[in-house]
């Protein structure tokens, strides 16, 4: 009979490490097959750049320091695995986010456990370990992880500073305040709370102080210097001790207010590390910058004030969103629990609101992943032995086996997890896209595909209306990436009919329907025109403005293609380039015409504007249908580009086949025309 509960205890603590092991399994097979999200990348170099140069300059205005474990698993798997292929190195770089998703439920646990005892307990593990949005982000190289981990470790360790009062807990709490402070620059809104406990803490020693108050005074200020102390040595490690020399004037700044601050004390030493500041600078002046915001269908250029909350709604189970709806209403239930409380619930909410109104860049749930691990430590209270809960927990453990059901449902695209608000999950675009469904992570994944299964060919991401079937991203499907215009045919026409990963939507497009997508307009044939030439098109190359105008002709044989990088130097910017010709149908016949270029494109037929592909930045595609008679045609294709990318291409095809380009005959003018 005694040993019954310790068989009790020894199967909870079992079932509690095969629910975390089942997390990092769920997390790491499905981040697998995953390519670099786009932010991925930059977080690694800054990593590598520390651990292989102990290099601390900023690179960007979000990269931290917390990069750099990410860089020495990825350098280590890289030595014991030298042989290990390009996902397997992608893993190791990945392991420290990993093994932080998984530190957010195990805190979450025992946080819980120690306020409403183990069945609660048990509850918000499961919340927190098969949390989809925890699962999601809980992959990447990026700050987002890193931040909710610290935080839900500091908020738990503030709670047992306030109830045990021991110096040694508020020591752990400045290292943790460190830690946080280098996982990402948001940080700061937490720490106030940190505040709150110490103030708690020595107002407490000082009334129930058995020696002289002022005494007890001193002693809590000596304490909160020392804690104080501790957060800034864990600050300055982070960034290596480099530069406690460095000067306000020395760092590059970019606000106007700091710039002017730092120039009246450029002789005064930075009291905090010269690239933490630089950041917090760079971010505030970046936040300033025109967004764009991707909301219901709709692209805005300021922030939307009810995009977070209706996306907390969308992308939230919702037998989680009903469990915390439970607990917020009884919240007026009080219990001896309300610093557990105080110190889940308010920062919660603290974040909530500083996200909703005063973050700019909405571009994902990721930036609201603290509140999650927080409100479940809070909504668990449901699941205690109190009483007053009984009647409560059956529809919650009822809405708990709905909300894991429904995460793993999207193993492993956990990332794009919408839950059945949405009316279907290949309609989620209709209302968020971005780091929310599409952040790049099944590039590879399209890119192996083997479309051989498919009835009709396969176009990936095409610039112009074509049939058969096509796969798309979400991104470029809504004009988040490239010009919105550039889909609008296929989002009101066609519904999607598959997927890959939720962040390509695969649409069957038919070949009649696709001929409709253009009106053609009717070109009107010259009456008298030149002899046709030889094949080919005349080009004239303009360079340069004012004096250092240069201008130049030739002939050549086909329009040809810019590749679209900066360092493509065959012509000096700005330049213009125009190819003309003409053309001679001997039968009616319909012609589309497209170009995608960065920079300004046009193309005309006998002086009638077809294509106009100017305006706005980026690639852009452009296209229009033509339908000619038998007679002469004056073909003019113009390109300006006066910076950036240095792309540039023409198509000329038959409109029942846009897929495939046509060759059709044109010639120089053999005599003046």
């Amino acid at each position: 009979m005694t040993e019954q509960p310790l068989i009790r205890a020894h199967h909870k603590k079992l079932i509690v490490m095969t629910i975390l092991l089942l997390q990092f399994c769920l997390a790491a097979w499905s981040s697998w097959s995953k390519s670099p999200v786009y932010d991925e990348p930059n977080h690694l170099k800054y990593g590598r750049q520390i651990v292989e140069q102990f290099d601390f300059s900023r690179i960007s205005n979000s990269k931290m320091p917390v990069s750099a474990l990410n860089a020495v698993t990825e350098k280590a798997g890289g030595m014991l695995f030298p042989n290990a292929g390009h996902r397997a190195r992608r893993l190791f770089s990945r392991l420290p986010t990993l093994f932080m998703a998984v530190g957010i439920t195990l805190v979450v646990w025992l946080w819980v456990r120690r306020l409403w005892g183990d069945r609660a307990g048990l509850a918000a593990l499961c919340m927190a370990a098969f949390d989809p949005n925890i699962l999601g982000h809980g992959r990447w190289v990026t700050t987002d992880v890193p931040l909710t981990f610290f935080t839900i470790l500091i908020l738990w360790q503030c709670h047992l500073w306030v109830q045990d009062r021991r110096f040694s807990r508020g020591l752990i709490c400045g290292v943790c305040a460190g830690g946080m402070l280098l996982a990402k620059f948001s940080a700061l809104v937490f720490l106030p709370f940190v505040i709150l406990a110490g103030l708690t803490v020595f107002v407490k020693e000082a009334i129930t102080a058995d020696e002289s108050r002022y005494r007890a005074i001193f002693m809590g200020a000596a304490k909160t210097v020392a804690i104080c102390a501790v957060v800034w040595v864990v600050l300055w490690a982070g960034y290596g001790f480099q530069g406690m020399d460095t000067r306000a004037g020395d760092p590059v700044w970019k606000s106007p207010d700091v710039i002017a601050i730092t120039d009246a004390f450029s002789r005064a030493i930075l009291p905090l590390p010269g690239p933490y500041l630089q950041g917090l600078d760079w971010c505030s002046h970046d936040d300033d910058l025109p967004v764009q915001v991707y909301f219901c269908g709709k692209i805005f250029t300021d922030p939307v004030r009810g995009y977070f909350p209706l996306l907390m709604m969308l992308k939230t189970p919702l037998g989680i969103l009903l469990i915390w709806f439970l607990a917020l209403v009884t919240l007026r239930l009080r219990d001896n629990k309300h610093t557990g409380i105080g110190f889940s619930l308010g920062p919660a909410f603290i974040y909530f609101l500083a996200v909703v109104f005063l973050l700019r860049s909405q571009l994902g749930i990721r930036f609201m992943l603290p509140v999650y691990p927080l409100m479940h430590v809070f909504a668990a209270r449901i699941f205690s032995g109190d009483a007053r809960f009984r009647l409560l927990r059956i529809p919650a453990t009822a809405a708990l086996v709905w909300a894991v059901l429904s995460s793993l449902s999207f193993f492993p695209h956990f990332l794009p997890y919408c839950n059945e608000l949405t009316g279907g999950r290949l309609g989620f675009y209709r209302y968020f896209a971005d780091s929310n469904s599409d952040w790049g992570q099944d590039r590879e994944v399209v890119g192996e595909m083997d479309w051989s299964g498919f009835p009709e060919p396969v176009s990936l991401d095409p610039d112009h209306p074509v049939c058969g079937t096509l796969c798309v991203s979400i991104n470029k499907l809504v004009g988040i990436l490239g010009d919105r215009r550039t889909y609008r045919w296929l989002r009101e026409s066609y519904a999607p009919a598959d997927h890959v990963g939720y962040s390509y939507l695969i649409y069957n497009v038919p070949h009649a329907d696709t001929r409709k997508r253009l009106s053609a307009r009717e070109i009107v044939p010259l009456r008298v025109g030149p002899d046709p030439g030889e094949p080919g098109f005349r080009e004239v190359i303009v360079e340069g403005t004012g004096q250092n105008r240069y201008t130049r002709s030739r002939q050549v044989d086909s329009i040809p293609v810019l590749p679209g990088n900066t360092s493509y130097t065959r012509y000096r910017s700005p330049f213009t380039l125009e190819w003309d010709g003409f053309i001679f149908p001997d039968q009616p016949m319909r012609l589309l015409l497209s170009t995608v270029s960065d920079g300004g494109s046009q193309i005309l037929i006998n002086k009638a504007l077809v294509v106009d592909n100017r305006g706005g930045y980026g690639a852009r595609p452009a296209a229009g249908l033509v339908s000619l008679q038998p007679g002469i045609y004056h073909l003019i294709v113009n390109y300006e580009n006066r910076g950036g990318d240095r792309l540039f291409r023409f198509r000329m095809a038959d409109p029942d086949h846009p897929d495939q380009p046509l060759d059709l005959p044109v010639y120089v003018p053999q005599n003046k025309f």
